[in-house]
């Protein structure tokens, strides 16, 4: 099954105050196990289904070359481009919850193609 994980965190564990805004806002150290053949690039959302003003993208970021086995701390790999998030800044926004606790979801996809 292909399946991103972090080294720093486990499912469903708190994500270290490193990786929020509260702390260094540090993308998180990810690693991919088992991506399919002919996955010419790989695409990762964050998102927040629990934010108060609905579903908010923390992370957008695609065109990650799937001959990588992993995204170090702090680094957007060479030729990835990052996304507009919802707090309309560029690149990684780390969890920065106005309530409780919340959830954070990072879905990785496996591409036919780089998009444009």
């Amino acid at each position: 099954m292909f399946k991103i994980s972090s080294p720093a965190f486990s499912e469903g564990q708190l994500i270290p105050e490193k990786y929020t805004c509260d702390g260094e806002n540090a993308i998180p150290p990810l690693v991919f196990e088992n991506i399919p053949a002919g996955v010419k690039s790989l695409a990762i959302i964050v998102s927040d289904p629990d934010s108060p003003s609905g579903n908010f993208t923390h992370w957008t970021i695609w065109n990650i070359n799937p001959d990588i086995e992993q995204i170090k701390e702090g680094a957007v790999p060479t030729g990835a481009v990052e996304g507009l998030n919802d707090a309309k800044t560029m690149g990684y926004f780390g969890p920065c919850p106005y309530k409780g606790e919340h959830r954070y979801v990072f879905s990785v996809y496996a591409l036919d193609k780089n998009l444009v």
